[in-house]
């Protein structure tokens, strides 16, 4: 008689890119259809180290897709991703820093976490560090400095789609 297998289960012999896959592809073919599979799924990735599952269950948390909002559990996960790399993580983390959602607030890091990003290719992320820059938002007021940072940014968006770069990180 064979076992039946319940849904939070999962097959021992998948490694971590292939959960991550899977979980990919069921949340393509909806998000909150397959919630109960996609979630053990992401949980077992970023749990195996894989920093995009990571950062896709970080925002899970902070849309309360499938699970309760939780901020603080959202920017633990960001923080895993950020170490490998991932710019989408590390501009949540520079929101997060800034907002106060998740962390305790911190402005001048966020200003860091921004500018880190955009180093990286965020044109949204050089916006924010424009912003920052020209209100005196975790740094010191410099309204021609900021104006500058929002130009560099609008020239980064022609160059990437949506003012996001896209590229995968693994």
């Amino acid at each position: 008689m064979t076992k039946m297998r319940t849904r939070a289960q999962l097959p021992r012999d998948m490694s971590v890119e292939e959960k991550y896959e899977k979980a990919l592809a069921l949340a393509k073919r909806g998000r909150r259809k397959h919630t109960k599979e996609v979630i053990p799924l992401l949980r077992a990735a970023a749990d195996g180290g894989h920093p995009m599952a990571a950062h896709a269950l970080a925002t899970w948390y902070f849309f309360g897709i499938g699970l309760r909002k939780n901020f603080a559990i959202a920017v633990a996960l960001e923080e895993r991703a950020a170490r490998s790399g991932i710019v989408e993580a590390i501009f949540n983390l520079a929101h997060a820093y800034e907002t106060g959602e998740g962390v305790k607030k911190d402005q001048p890091k966020a200003v860091r976490l921004y500018r880190r990003a955009a180093a990286l290719g965020d044109a949204v992320a050089a916006y924010e560090v424009g912003r920052c820059l020209y209100y005196g938002i975790g740094t010191v007021r410099n309204e021609r400095l900021g104006s500058k940072w929002v130009k560099k940014s609008k020239d980064m968006k022609k160059t990437t789609k949506a003012g996001r770069n896209l590229s995968r990180h693994r």
